[in-house]
């Protein structure tokens, strides 16, 4: 994906399962290249359910790649609630950010990926997490196949939040990133 026509929001609302909101992309598995994309408008997730994905640019990455990407719009969180399955409790997530909520399996963001665009952390009950970032909500991965995050910005108007919310613990590579708050 190179270019996107500017929408002026997305919103979703309703209830059920995994829920992937994004400006441009909801969910890119297996060699997707987003590049030189631009998110101008809201994205907001009125979502409860299990899971929550949202962020300015993708909801969820997989062996992807986010190049040269901008997020410009405000990106709100929905709110996630816990389940019991299998008589068991079910802790939800709800995650945020700016560039993209979560990256799984070697995904990699480069070439000044920059947020710009105000955060809103969701919101989960039951003891669920709530992982929020400028930049990437959530890195979830295996040591086989880790992420990068390079050259990438946030300026103060993306509030407070880290460039990574959750999950570092396993990314490979984190260079060339500023923050202005």
């Amino acid at each position: 994906i190179t270019s996107f026509p500017a929408m002026p929001s997305v919103n979703y609302g309703g209830s059920g399962g995994n829920i992937y909101m994004a400006g441009i992309i909801a969910q890119g598995i297996s060699d997707v290249t987003v590049k030189g994309c631009v998110n101008k408008g809201n994205v907001t997730a009125d979502k409860t359910g299990v899971q929550c994905f949202t962020g300015g640019i993708s909801g969820l990455m997989e062996y992807s790649t986010l190049d040269a990407c901008k997020n410009e719009g405000r990106v709100t969180g929905g709110s996630r609630e816990g389940m019991i399955i299998g008589g068991s409790p079910y802790y939800s997530t709800a995650t945020t950010g700016g560039i993209a909520a979560v990256l799984v399996d070697g995904c990699t963001i480069k070439n000044g990926c920059e947020n710009i665009g105000t955060i809103v952390a969701g919101t989960t009950s039951n003891e669920g997490k709530v992982y929020t970032g400028s930049i990437v909500g959530y890195v979830n991965e295996n040591k086989y196949n880790p992420s990068s995050v390079c050259s990438c910005s946030k300026d103060s108007s993306g509030g407070t939040w880290p460039l990574i919310g959750g999950g570092v613990t396993t990314i490979q590579t984190v260079e060339g990133c500023t923050s202005t708050h």
